[in-house]
C-alpha cells in the first residue's frame, strides 16, 4: 500500500461545520518525500474550504517529529502538546492564524 487515507475522509469533511478533523493519513515509507502527502493534504484543504469548513484539526504522536514538521510546514500550528500527543490546527478564514 502506498497511501492510507480513511475511505470516508472526504465525506467527513463535506459534512463538517465549522471544523473538520483529520483522523489518519500515511504514505508508505518507500514512497515518502515525493509530494504524495502534500498533494492529498492540499486536496483535502481545498475541499474543506469549498465546503465552508473554517478550521482543520488533528492529533499526532509527539515522537513522530517528521509528521509534526510536515504539518507545521503546511501551515498548521501546535495548539496543545503533552502526554505523548501533539494537537494541531489550521485556520482557513484568518490567514492561517488560529484565533
Amino acid at each position: 500500500m502506498i497511501v492510507f487515507v480513511p475511505q470516508d475522509t472526504e465525506e467527513r469533511i463535506l459534512k463538517a461545520k465549522p471544523f473538520a478533523e483529520f483522523v489518519r493519513m500515511s504514505v508508505d515509507r518507500e514512497y515518502r518525500r515525493r509530494g504524495i502527502a502534500t498533494g492529498i493534504l492540499d486536496h483535502l484543504i481545498g475541499l474543506a474550504r469549498s465546503s465552508g469548513v473554517t478550521s482543520l484539526v488533528l492529533e499526532t504522536n509527539e515522537p513522530w517529529i517528521g509528521v509534526v514538521r510536515f504539518y507545521l510546514e503546511n501551515g498548521f500550528q501546535i495548539t496543545a502538546q503533552g502526554d505523548g500527543n501533539v494537537h494541531m490546527g489550521l485556520d482557513l478564514c484568518h490567514g492561517g492564524i488560529l484565533v
